[in-house]
């Protein structure tokens, strides 16, 4: 099997985790859903690295950050089955995060789509399974580790000028536009 072949196949295994976790996480099963998000995580860092071995992108390199955003919407969906966050509140974050990235196609979306259910995540786990926090943290330092220049070079950047980009008037042209 290819690189590409493996990086695409890993993307659509991220994309089936994304119900996985609103069920487990539905039903209150913290600690279930850390294990489904470490998974989802390493398979997003694996399939990056794997698709780079390769000129160009994968076949499913496009669905990346919906497969993402799909992991962030199912673990909101899930916070809020299980009383965690409001159903109103999630539900606007979905829709508004997550159909603007599918609509927009602004990166910045779906990183924030992201950002809201890990917090609320973060929160729960304080509260209630600390030691699941502890392990969640502790999951997250080799993967930045391991992929913290590329958060440098890449993501953060794509993420503001995806903002920038959300702001009427501003818009900076890409290099195509230009």
């Amino acid at each position: 099997m290819t690189p590409g072949a493996l990086a695409d196949l890993l993307t659509l295994g991220r994309m089936a985790l994304a119900p996985v976790i609103a069920v487990v996480v539905g039903a209150d099963n913290l600690a279930a859903g850390v294990v489904v998000l470490i998974a989802a995580w390493l398979t997003d860092l694996a399939d990056g690295r794997l698709a780079r071995l390769r000129p160009g992108t994968s076949h499913l390199g496009a669905w990346d950050p919906l497969a993402d955003a799909a992991i962030g919407a199912g673990l909101l969906a899930g916070l809020s089955a299980s009383g965690r966050v409001t159903p109103v509140f999630a539900g606007i974050f979905i829709v508004v995060l997550g159909g603007g990235l599918v609509v927009l196609r602004n990166l910045a979306l779906g990183m924030l789509l992201q950002a809201v259910a890990y917090a609320f995540l973060f929160g729960a786990l304080w509260n209630d399974a600390r030691e699941w926090f502890w392990a969640l943290v502790i999951a997250v330092v080799p993967i930045a580790v391991i992929d913290g220049a590329r958060l440098v070079r890449v993501i953060l950047p794509d993420f503001f000028g995806g903002v920038r980009n959300l702001v009427p008037g501003d818009a900076t042209p890409t290099e195509e536009e230009t």
